[in-house]
């Protein structure tokens, strides 16, 4: 044959296809997804026949779920000709190829972006399987998916004095369970999407140095419990998705992103925003399984879909000076039965659905004739009867 490369997605989504050309053949370059969903390929280990193929690239999502492929992929695989076959991202994506990688940081003081990424098994200098990984003192710092994706670590510690975590450093680490960092640690953020989906990991204690919680940081991971005290900045959609359970948000805290605790329906309990807070995203607890809030924050405007749809959400008390509520700020809260604290008199607007189905909410609240809402949905399926004055 004297075909040399395949163009990209030259046999994507041939569930047909059953064998690839005899490694023997011409072939140098295979094209980012060309064969990605080819799902009835028969089995074979890939890692061998490219190892005795002239196959020097292989590109993006070459292979993305060919499930019967299998083999063991390892730094620096040579083709037939010795050649250092070189690897797109997600080449082998959703098939059985397990990745092993040496792991040895002597001397280092960065691990570099994507450089354990995805990697199945990580060896030690005599070959041993490691799966709990000591990062020393002489790293400084982690870079950008340095271990995502990485199933074969189950226990990081960390001894560094100083340390910077790229964005999406331990994403994904399925079987993470445990997280230690030195308690002087100086650093300062918990970076952007880093223990995304990590669903092993239930607990973490951050340095006191760690004053940002980046967006997307725990978000669908297993975490429970964590301390808040010291954060200033909670980034958007940090916790959404989690099984966090408690959470103590500290008096050093003035931004909660949007949808952070978004269907965290495991948080129970009482929750208070302290007085140091100028800044709530929309959707912050939204469908969340909080059951009282406290609301001390430093604004006049509770925003839209705050506690929408908290069905198990009884009472609210706010010590702030509000003067409007959102649109759907209580939708759905069903249990809803007692809000104290609220000038509904010194409101100027109610938004739309901002308490619909509020059913177990009951009385009479006097609104000011200048207070504008939806006569139709603001208070729909709600028990609250309504006195206009002056």
């Amino acid at each position: 044959m004297g075909v040399e490369s395949i163009d990209s997605e030259g046999f994507a989504g041939c569930t047909n296809l059953k064998v690839l050309m005899p490694s023997s053949c011409m072939l140098t370059s295979i094209g980012g997804s060309v064969f990605s969903g080819c799902t009835n390929l028969d089995k074979l280990d890939i890692i061998a026949y490219l190892q005795s193929s002239s196959v020097k690239q292989v590109g993006n999502t070459a292979f993305n779920n060919c499930a019967n492929l299998f083999g063991n992929l390892v730094d620096g695989l040579k083709n037939s000709k010795g050649e250092v076959i070189s690897f797109g991202e997600g080449a082998f994506a959703g098939t059985g190829v397990q990745k092993t990688k040496l792991f040895d940081l002597t001397g280092k003081n960065t691990i570099l972006a994507n450089e354990f990424k995805d990697v199945t098994n990580l060896v030690d200098k005599n070959g041993s399987a490691i799966t709990d990984i000591i990062i020393p003192a002489n790293v400084t710092s982690i870079g950008n998916s340095a271990f995502s994706g990485c199933s074969a670590i189950k226990k990081v510690t960390i001894e560094c004095d100083s340390l910077t975590l790229g964005n999406s450093a331990f994403m994904s680490c399925s079987n993470l369970s445990n997280f230690v960092i030195n308690k002087d640690c100086k650093l300062t953020s918990i970076s952007d999407n880093c223990f995304q989906r990590c669903s092993s990991l239930k607990s973490f204690t951050l340095p006191t140095s760690v004053t940002k919680i980046g967006a997307n940081s725990f978000n669908t991971s297993g975490i429970e419990n964590i301390n808040l005290d010291q954060v200033v900045t909670l980034g958007i959609s940090a916790f959404a998705g989690s099984s966090l359970k408690s959470v103590n948000l500290g008096n050093s805290l003035s931004s909660i992103g949007a949808t952070c605790f978004y269907v965290c329906r495991s948080l129970k309990g009482n929750v208070t925003i302290p007085l140091s807070v100028t800044s709530i995203g929309d959707s912050a607890f939204r469908s969340s399984g909080i059951t009282g809030v406290v609301f001390k924050a430093s604004i006049d405007s509770v925003p839209n879909y705050l506690f929408t749809g908290c069905a198990g959400l009884t009472s609210v008390e706010f010590t702030s000076n509000i003067t409007s509520l959102k649109n759907e700020v209580f939708s759905g809260c069903s249990s809803l039965s007692s809000i104290t604290g609220l000038n509904w008199r010194g409101l100027t607007q109610i938004g739309s659905k901002a308490f619909y189905n509020c059913s177990s909410l009951t009385g009479t609240i006097q609104l000011s004739r200048s207070c504008s809402y939806d006569i139709e949905t603001s208070f729909s399926g709600c028990g609250l009867k309504i006195d206009k004055v002056d």
